[in-house]
């Protein structure tokens, strides 16, 4: 059940921060005194509470006989309401760890200390002429709050899209203390009077109690243009029309009222700055909240046009009037270039990475990481360029059908058994170590496979080297916590780009040993396996330990100086790697103080987890029952299909089609970040199920014609199905699954989806050969069929994760209040912003 005091938690924020700031007793009152009048002073460096004098008459005066039961409600503006008086209680009650003071180095203070005036996109709903904030240097803060405040109004009241007044309510129920027989017109902004607060707080109160459509009908009153045009009101209508809370959804109308909150309150705050109140009027509060919503829909596409650029500057302007949630999305805007151009906190650097002595070697390392998942792809080129040598079908005496699966197979079924004490592995032992010990699986396996004296050894050697590539995995968390920041994001897409690399190496070492006599034609190839990881084997001997691990076993300042050293040049004072350590030692302090480790029955505990399981075991099974396994491991078998049986023919055109996968692959993961995930997966579905179609259609005219030239045909459809597949399922493969979980969750999401594609895997090498051997072409038929149910199941589920942190990301599967128990909660017990730092706490 949605509740309010999610939607509302800015305001207890600021409720605690402004009561903090003063000293307090250490033991607080089980009660709550009695609610004030107040009014808050907020710019984007803290909040000021302030209470004005009691008037004689005024039957607010304090009363300490008064009980919290019976409140007494101020202004609709007050931010000391009972309602959240009981939130923080309640909230208190739950944090897993008491509050730090908050540190000095603030990614939003950051931030806001530069100049934007060149960053922004234009946009259709940002007016022009905004006034310009002058530069903070020899600025009163007093003068650049009513700057901003001034932007916030010019903002609202000059777009043009925010002049419709909203529909009067329709609803029938009577509030407390005749309300409802209140009339004005809709141009007066009012805040509303005391009755107002006392309906305010019972809607509120009817909400938790879960009656949403009293709750709701009271706030469209209160919201009415012609009634009580109340902006607070208008805002939790807005909201409530937005979610369908007890009413239906209506997201267009949501923004009506919205706008019209935004748009009376800028009218009070207007006629305060122009009678000379540098920090606003009584109605800021209300103006900063419709701003954050608004800009919310913007972003979304609820209710209006998606709009990057106007979230962008209404986040930003939220931001500067003290609010802390938009100061984490404008920080997000500022790191991610969301409606403008990225405006990363990293150092001014003129020279690119590659003239930069310290990055330059970090990425030589990071280089030789990739090349560990070199080793899967090696595999499986090797195994179809062996099966074209006639040399290996005469040691391994003809393999076919279940016993050539089966071959194939267990190099699979060696990565599937060891993946979890792999994983344990790299957090009981550190990155480094783990991937050390693979060397030995590797060596072990290939030294049996190259030097078998029989098939019974080459069949046992294929474990071990599944084994190893287990234990290699370790590889890509080191790339991913190791990397420059603004590196990210390109080098983890990338790292199954170089699947392809090993593949490609190995189709051409195939083709270049197919003349040789006996059995040294298949014995280099295999020998070779271990060329790729030994080239990296000196960046894995040099290459730091990853600074998250070192940090999760008390060893800080270890971190800290590899963070220096590979980030920063050897600054010691470096801005960047001081927000990095706070990122990382925040991130680990609250993760263990609240939960040692996750469970698995936890994938199946929230709605929002079992989508995620849904999605990632369905990519697992996706990415080989897409007709991939047919073409990667039994390319051979297809081509004899079409009549193309030479043995150099074979082999040429293998080597050329690996080119071809690592060059598509690195474009896919260079399209990652530009054209979305959910674009790229339709994309690529769609292309893989035409040409499917072509080779399919062309195979069955070749197996009754026998025209070479149709046959022949089929060579460019093989490369157009592979385009589709790499564009997407190669770079996304880890991406997708690693994105969409919790951190909590991530390592066990992903282990999930490998072991999701290991059993599709095996299941393929298994049954392919035998279902080719048996209906040939006909086969097809079943993975035409496939790709249709993954295409729509693509279309209906798979959703987009573009444009949001690590952390925001959760909002797609849990839904709105994930960004409160996400980020919010976090905020509320380390008691410092997260502008921006979820997303590096994450992956630095």
């Amino acid at each position: 059940m949605p509740s309010l005091r999610d939607i509302l938690h800015k305001r207890e924020d600021l409720t605690e921060k402004s009561s903090t700031s003063k000293s307090s007793p250490q033991n607080p009152p089980l009660s709550p005194p009695p609610p004030e009048i107040t009014f808050l002073r907020s710019d984007t460096f803290g909040q000021e509470v302030i209470t004005p004098p009691a008037h004689p008459h005024d039957e607010h005066t304090r009363n300490t006989s008064e009980t919290p039961e019976s409140p007494r409600l101020g202004s609709s503006n007050s931010r000391r309401s009972f309602f959240f008086q009981r939130s923080n209680s309640s909230r208190s009650l739950s944090s897993p760890s008491p509050p730090r003071p908050r540190g000095e180095r603030r990614l939003s203070n950051l931030l806001h200390r530069r100049s934007r005036s060149n960053s922004q996109e234009s946009s259709a709903n940002i007016p022009e002429g905004l006034p310009q904030i002058e530069d903070e240097q020899g600025v009163d803060k007093q003068e650049r709050e009513a700057q901003w405040e001034k932007r916030a109004t010019v903002l609202v009241q000059r777009n043009p899209h925010f002049g419709q007044s909203p529909p009067p309510s329709t609803g029938d129920l009577s509030l407390p203390g005749g309300g409802q027989g209140r009339s004005r017109s809709s141009s007066h902004s009012r805040l509303g009077d005391q009755q107002d607060d006392i309906n305010i707080q019972e809607a509120i109160r009817l909400h938790e109690e879960g009656d949403l459509e009293r709750s709701t009908l009271m706030f469209s009153q209160l919201a009415d243009p012609n009634g009580h045009n109340n902006p607070l009101s208008q805002v939790l209508y807005g909201l409530a029309l937005r979610h369908g809370w007890g009413c239906t959804k209506d997201e267009a109308r949501a923004v009506t009222y919205l706008s019209a909150a935004a748009t009376n309150s800028a009218a009070v705050e207007s006629e305060a700055l122009r009678a000379g109140m540098k920090k606003g009027g009584s109605a800021k509060g209300e103006l900063v909240l419709a701003i954050f919503e608004l800009a919310n829909c913007f972003r979304m596409g609820w209710g209006v046009k998606k709009d990057p650029a106007a979230a962008r500057q209404y986040y930003e302007t939220a931001a500067n009037l003290g609010d802390t949630d938009a100061m984490d999305q404008v920080a997000w805007c500022y790191l991610e270039g969301f409606g403008g151009k990225k405006d990363k906190v990293l150092p001014v650097n003129p020279k690119p990475w590659w003239q930069t002595s310290h990055l330059l070697i970090l990425n030589a390392y990071i280089c030789s990481m990739l090349l560990f998942s070199s080793t899967g792809g090696y595999d499986i080129s090797l195994m179809n360029g062996l099966q074209s040598l006639t040399q290996w079908q005469l040691f391994m005496e003809q393999p076919t059908g279940a016993w050539l699966g089966f071959i194939n197979a267990l190099q699979c079924i060696g990565s599937m058994v060891f993946q979890p004490i792999g994983a344990w592995s790299a957090n009981r032992f550190g990155r480094k170590r783990t991937i050390l010990i693979g060397y030995i699986w590797l060596v072990l396996g290939v030294g049996l496979q190259a030097g078998a004296p029989n098939l019974n050894w080459f069949i046992a050697s294929r474990f071990f080297i599944g084994v190893a590539g287990t234990w290699f995995q370790a590889s890509v968390i080191l790339v991913t916590e190791i990397a420059y920041p603004s590196h990210r994001s390109f080098v983890t897409s990338a790292y199954m780009c170089q699947f392809y690399g090993g593949s490609l190496l190995s189709a051409w070492i195939s083709f270049g040993t197919r003349n040789i006599d006996g059995d040294w034609a298949w014995r280099i190839p295999s020998l070779m396996q271990i060329a790729l990881p030994l080239l990296a084997l000196p960046g894995t001997l040099l290459i730091p330990e990853s600074p998250r691990w070192l940090v999760g076993q008390k060893r800080a300042e270890e971190a800290r100086e590899i963070l220096v050293r590979y980030h920063a040049g050897g600054d010691q004072n470096s801005e960047l790697v001081a927000l990095q350590m706070e990122e990382i030692t925040e991130s680990i302090t609250l993760e263990q103080s609240v939960q040692k480790e996750s469970r698995w029955v936890d994938c199946v505990r929230t709605k929002g987890n079992r989508y995620r399981l849904f999605l990632s075991v369905s990519l697992g099974f996706f990415a080989q029952w897409n007709g991939c396994g047919v073409v990667s491991y039994y390319l051979t078998m297809i081509l004899k299909t079409i009549g193309i049986t030479s043995v150099t023919e074979q082999t040429l055109i293998n080597g050329f089609l690996q080119l071809w996968n690592l060059i598509m692959s690195i474009a896919g993961a260079c399209l990652v970040d530009r054209a979305g995930r959910r674009r790229l997966f339709l994309t690529s579905t769609i292309i893989m199920l035409i040409s499917y179609i072509f080779i399919t259609a062309l195979s069955a005219s070749f197996s009754t014609t026998g025209t070479a030239a149709i046959g022949t045909a089929v060579i460019p459809f093989l490369f157009i199905y592979f385009a589709g597949y790499d564009i997407a399922f190669t770079p996304l493969m880890v991406a997708y699954p690693t994105e969409m979980w919790t951190f909590s969750m991530r390592a066990k999401g992903l282990s999930i989806t490998m072991m999701a594609n290991y059993v599709a895997l095996i299941f393929n090498q298994l049954i392919n050969p035998i279902a080719l051997e048996a209906i040939a072409w006909k086969y097809y038929i079943v993975f035409l069929a496939i790709l249709m149910v993954i295409l729509v199941t693509v279309y209906l589920y798979y959703p987009e994760t573009k444009g949001y942190s690590l952390e925001e990301i959760a909002v797609v599967f849990d839904g709105e209040q994930a960004r409160v128990t996400d980020l919010v909660a976090v905020k509320k017990v380390m008691e410092d912003e997260r502008t921006g730092k979820s997303e590096h706490a994450e992956d630095v």
